[in-house]
């Protein structure tokens, strides 16, 4: 039998193929046990940069803030990660951090429109006396604060988000303008 060079360079090549590794953030997370998801975080190692390893943790963190969320009456830390594992079974990386971001955005999105509501309401409310006046400006001002923070940490996340999924940036749109 004589082979053909093109035969043995189309075989080389799929060999090769079949034995590389999918990029990092294209991997597929272990997540049948808590084990198995520790033993797969330690054989990825340092194929995630420190950084990508921190966007993972508060994707996963996210994830499990919204189970927490939707049911509340998982009140074991293992029962919320094991949900969680069941939720991003099948997932790679990249998609991990879609999801806990898109899940962080929502969050943060309700938590800025409640936040938004209250400073609409106090802005028609009158206190009585000048020390009530005054609590009432200093509540007043910590929730403009925490709205700011709010729209500043959807802004950031969007960017990441958008970069993690190589897409242009579309900058966050702040909360109305406050009364």
């Amino acid at each position: 039998m004589i082979l053909h060079p093109r035969s043995v360079l189309c075989a080389i090549s799929l060999a090769l193929a079949g034995c590389s590794q999918p990029p990092p953030l294209d991997r597929i997370v272990a997540t049948e046990s808590p084990s198995a998801l520790s033993h797969w975080r330690d054989r990825l190692g340092d194929a995630l940069t420190t950084e990508q390893w921190q966007d993972f943790d508060e994707a996963l963190q996210e994830i499990q803030f919204k189970i927490k969320i939707d049911a509340p009456e998982l009140t074991a830390s293992d029962a919320v990660e094991a949900k969680m594992r069941e939720r991003i079974a099948g997932h790679s990386v990249r998609e991990v951090m879609r999801i806990g971001w898109e899940t962080k955005l929502a969050r943060l999105d309700a938590e800025g429109a409640q936040l938004e509501t209250f400073l609409r309401m106090n802005a028609q409310a009158k206190p009585a006396g000048a020390q009530a006046a005054a609590d009432f400006s200093n509540k007043v001002y910590t929730q403009v604060a925490l709205l700011r923070a709010v729209d500043e940490e959807m802004e950031r996340t969007g960017q990441k988000l958008d970069l993690l999924l190589q897409r242009p940036h579309v900058p966050h749109k702040p909360h109305g303008s406050l009364p």
